[in-house]
């Protein structure tokens, strides 16, 4: 099995932390320690930017920050910018079975800000050095001091002139406002630079990490207050159609998302350079990148904002990717195209031989020529029994009827009476051997968790993102590599 590639799909959230919350430090470090022991080779992560009100990942304020509640406490303590005695309330959250955002994302930005009131003059040099070199941070962090000064969530509800950075008001609020506008660069550079010193880690222990990019932004997002020529808006710049997708496998009565939608005509002219960039800031984060909602780039679905009614649109479609091709790093990028996808959608995959994905759970609900069956599937694919917007295996498994239980027993060549359990390994042994780039399973597959373990319902907004790992996690995990004898 020497040649096979195994991954693991579990979010920085759902790490095993004393503080309530995975993070960009020991968790990260000793997950990453604990997979390469046992050949897991990628490991998949969720969006890190900031998570919308829901705390959703895929609802993001700005395509290229990072979520304050990643940040590793116990660097500040090292780096002697707190001391130990402010991380009692976070540490009460150790044994909490889901994550409580509200709890740590508050105290996450207060360790932050107590963290920065006791910054060394060195450490702000870099922190200065960073927005310079980095001035989209520094942008953002002016965008949020002004939505805070004013005391709103949205930037249509600020004078417009505040985004206008040769305005009068932009740089009188700037120089009036500077210490608070460093101190959220300085949120971004410590969570940066922890970051990629995570990254550097997996990459000598042998792993790497495949990250995600949501395709849609929010019509509140910093993106789109500072590239609304790019997106879809009416003269008071808000949308006037939403991203989302028809009826499909996830969700039967379809989904709005809310989101904005490109502009591509306009994006045409200038060389798609918003799609681009965003593409290129993320592949400095990742060693591959996974582009959620693949169909958004070429033929997407779009929603009037009027009507509600949905239609398939022409996106960027061939010519986008030949720009990309030449413009990013592009064999190292991995395609969302699950669920309905046009012919066009179809042909853009297969021309610029784009690695897909492939989820078992929809093999099983037509006929033999399911293109997620085994013997169907691309092999230019990653393989998975299921994603975060499935339910795990187990809760799959269980909730079949005797019908579709026989599918299943069938493609693996068993009888009826053998357990879930043995489904589930027998299934993941059929994936490892199907010839696919590579098999990942949900870390709730590994420690072969039911329905109440899911992460995610799509169309649900409530009570999800919440998933945490058992601390004592480990034997259940080896248990299931040996019963897929992976070494």
């Amino acid at each position: 099995m020497s040649n096979k590639k195994l991954g693991v799909l579990c979010h920085i959230s759902c790490l095993p932390n004393k503080y309530g919350i995975g993070d960009f430090g020991k968790s990260s470090r000793d997950f990453i320690r604990f997979i390469s022991k046992h050949n897991v080779s990628i490991w998949q992560i969720l969006p890190l930017n900031h998570t919308n009100n829901y705390n959703c990942p895929y609802g993001t304020m700005c395509s290229f920050t990072m979520d304050e509640m990643f940040v590793s406490v116990d660097d500040l303590v090292k780096k002697k910018l707190i001391n130990k005695a402010e991380l009692s309330k976070l540490k009460s959250l150790k044994n909490t079975e889901k994550v409580d955002y509200i709890i740590v994302k508050a105290e996450k930005i207060r360790l932050l800000d107590l963290a920065y009131s006791n910054i060394t003059e060195d450490l702000k040099d870099k922190v200065v050095e960073f927005a310079k070199s980095k001035p989209k941070f520094f942008d953002y962090a002016y965008f949020k001091t002004v939505l805070a000064h004013f005391d709103v969530y949205d930037w249509h509800d600020v004078d417009q002139s505040y985004w206008d950075k040769e305005s009068e008001q932009s740089k009188a609020f700037v120089t009036e406002n500077i210490e608070d506008i460093y101190r959220l660069v300085f949120y971004q550079y410590m969570l940066f630079t922890q970051w990629q010193e995570v990254r550097a880690f997996a990459n000598k222990m042998g792993v790497k990490i495949l990250g995600d990019m949501p395709v849609y932004l929010q019509r509140d997002s910093f993106d789109v207050c500072y590239n609304h020529r790019v997106f879809k808006l009416d003269k008071n710049k808000m949308p006037t159609v939403t991203g989302g997708a028809p009826p499909d496998e996830f969700c039967a009565e379809g989904q709005n998302w809310g989101s904005c939608v490109y502009d591509w005509k306009y994006l045409q002219t200038v060389g798609y350079d918003f799609v681009v960039n965003r593409i290129n800031a993320l592949l400095q984060y990742y060693d591959i990148l996974r582009i959620d909602h693949f169909a958004g780039l070429v033929e997407h679905y779009e929603i009037s904002t009027k009507t509600n009614q949905g239609k398939w649109v022409k996106g960027g479609g061939e010519d986008l990717f030949n720009t990309l091709k030449s413009a990013c790093r592009f064999k190292d990028l991995v395609v969302e195209d699950l669920g309905v996808l046009t012919n066009e959608t179809q042909q853009v995959k297969k021309d610029f031989d784009l690695t897909g994905m492939a989820v078992l759970q929809f093999a099983f609900g037509s006929d033999e020529t399911n293109h997620y069956l085994p013997k169907n599937v691309d092999k230019n694919s990653l393989y998975y029994l299921g994603t975060h917007d499935n339910n795990t295996y187990m809760g799959f498994l269980n909730g079949l009827d005797s019908e579709s239980r026989d599918k299943v027993v069938g493609l693996l060549g068993l009888n009826g009476s053998v357990s879930n359990e043995r489904l589930l390994y027998d299934s993941v042994k059929l994936l490892l051997d199907s010839g696919c780039r590579a098999t990942i399973l949900q870390i709730q597959d590994f420690l072969v968790q039911g329905e109440e373990y899911r992460i995610n319902i799509p169309g649900q907004a409530a009570d999800c993102w919440e998933y945490r790992m058992p601390i004592k996690y480990k034997n259940r995990f080896i248990k299931t590599l040996k019963n897929i004898n992976w070494r």
